[in-house]
Parts: C-alpha cells; sequence; structure tokens
C-alpha cells in the first residue's frame, strides 16, 4: 500500500465549520435554484429566502460519557440530519429554519425547539444539552446551556440519604 494524497474536496474544519468559500459543504453542493434542498422538498408552509446560503451550528453539550450514551437526535425543518456530540454544521438555504432535538431511550424525552433565523452567508449557533433524567425536557438556546434535571437528582439522593440515616438510626435504637 503506498501513501499517496487524498484525492477530493478540501474537508470542512476539524469541528466540522463551514467549508471554505466555494467549496461543497459536508452535504454536497447547494441546491440549484427551484431544486430541492439537502434535505428535501421544503415543509409547507417553510419560509426560506430565494438566493443564498447560510449555515445552522447546532452543538450538542457533553458527550457520551458525562450526558449519557445517548445520542441526540436532530431534526431540522423536520428531517432528520446525522449529529454526534460536538459541534454540528448545517448548511441551508437563508431563511426560517426549526431545529428539534431530542433523545430515545425507553421513551422520548429532552425534547427542545428553537426557531431561528439564517441570513445569506451566515452561521447561527445553536446549543442544546439533555437532561439528566428522562423526566425532565432539554435546554435549547443561542449560547451555552445548563443541565436540565439536577434538581430531580439532587431530591433522588436527599431521599437515598435519608433512608440510610433512618436505617442507622433504627438499628441503633432496637439494640
Amino acid at each position: 500500500m503506498t501513501d499517496q494524497p487524498r484525492q477530493g474536496p478540501p474537508m470542512p474544519g476539524p469541528y466540522g465549520g463551514p467549508p471554505a468559500p466555494g467549496q461543497p459543504g459536508p452535504y454536497g453542493a447547494p441546491p440549484a435554484p427551484g431544486q430541492p434542498g439537502p434535505y428535501g422538498a421544503p415543509p409547507a408552509g417553510w419560509q426560506g429566502g430565494g438566493a443564498g446560503q447560510g449555515f445552522v451550528q447546532v452543538t450538542l453539550q457533553g458527550n457520551a460519557f458525562t450526558s449519557g450514551i445517548i445520542t441526540p437526535s436532530v431534526r431540522l425543518d423536520g428531517r432528520h440530519v446525522p449529529a454526534r456530540y460536538g459541534e454540528n454544521t448545517y448548511p441551508v438555504p437563508a431563511g426560517r429554519h426549526q431545529v428539534d432535538v431530542d433523545m430515545q431511550w425507553m421513551r422520548t424525552y429532552g425534547q427542545a425547539q428553537q426557531v431561528i433565523d439564517v441570513a445569506p452567508g451566515q452561521t447561527v449557533p445553536v446549543f442544546y444539552r439533555g437532561p439528566l433524567t428522562q423526566f425532565s425536557k432539554g435546554n435549547i438556546g443561542f449560547e451555552k446551556q445548563p443541565v436540565p434535571g439536577k434538581g430531580c437528582v439532587w431530591a433522588l439522593l436527599a431521599v437515598v440519604a435519608v433512608l440510610f440515616v433512618l436505617i442507622i438510626i433504627g438499628s441503633v435504637a432496637s439494640n
């Protein structure tokens, strides 16, 4: 096997940043006018702009060890898009878009949604943080998000601590 330089278009930055000017994005070149975009035909009521392309940068905060082994599911304008923890950059036509994120284990949880407006050439950052429990919603916004579900975890730990203390008091009192 010989070491040959990699052929093909240059890849975006190490964290999935926007591609170099004039280069196709990680999901291909922008569609021709009047053609469906990279996520298929726009949904009914979609208010996208005409010419121009922007980027939606969805950051899934945390990782598989700190946030659970379940990777959140991302939908852009109702269509599933590939996602991983960290930054995920998606080329979109200029206009209004909706980002939906949730997690699925025994049931769907951590639901969050954000409506964004993207101008031509603009990169709009969106941050999502999944909850610590299946009984909480996720947090989404334009800046880093706090961890939802902390209160539920603290309450559970408090109940366990109280039960532990009561067991010790009960065993000491019975002797």
